[in-house]
């Protein structure tokens, strides 16, 4: 939930940040309305012993 946060002050105070970052260490790349083509693509970039997932 802190995208929306995050998104809020870059839409409404830019002038007064440095910068913003957004970390999101798991993806779970079978979500219905994630997008098939970018899902297939970034799990085939996952080395081998981190597609645990399958």
């Amino acid at each position: 939930m802190g995208g929306q946060a995050v998104w809020t002050l870059l839409k409404y105070i830019p002038h007064r940040l440095a910068g913003a970052a957004l970390l999101a260490p798991v993806t779970n790349y079978w979500w219905p309305n994630f997008p098939s083509n970018l899902s297939d693509e970034a799990f085939s970039h996952q080395l081998t012993q981190d597609r645990w997932n399958c």
